[in-house]
């Protein structure tokens, strides 16, 4: 199928979809130093350290821990990937596509090995857009 200019391709969208995925998949994992750090304030020898970091540690870790589990500050940039390719994408019958992976089966990848994290999947599915999570 021939490409528009007015639509991303698909190793643009999978190299997008990739960043956004690890970026999730680091962030996520960066809790576990907050948590280590939280947890030298909490055993620390000393009562008036532990009493003035206790809180603001315990703090930034909550939020940061919960913000991070659900992925909703990603949420803005899947919807638009996917909207862009949902709105400007056309079938060979000039008809837009149903979903993502119809779109994706279509693209022409010369070889490329693709895959979508499966946070960028997951991302997707949450806001009502599916996208699968397989190596096309």
């Amino acid at each position: 199928m021939a490409q528009s200019s007015k639509v991303i391709n698909g190793v643009e969208y999978s190299q997008l979809a990739t960043k956004y995925g690890q970026l999730l998949k680091s962030l996520k994992g960066s809790t576990a130093y907050m948590f280590d750090a939280l947890n030298i304030v909490a055993t620390l020898n000393e009562v008036e350290p532990t009493r003035d970091l206790i809180i603001p540690f315990d703090n930034v870790y909550q939020q940061q821990a919960g913000l991070l589990s659900s992925g909703n500050q990603f949420f803005e940039v899947v919807r638009a990937l996917n909207s862009h390719v949902l709105t400007r994408a056309r079938t060979n019958a000039n008809l837009p596509y149903s979903n993502i992976n119809s779109w994706f089966a279509d693209q022409e990848i010369d070889g490329f090995n693709v895959q979508f994290p499966k946070e960028w999947a997951d991302m997707s599915k949450l806001v009502g857009q599916n996208v699968d999570d397989f190596i096309v």
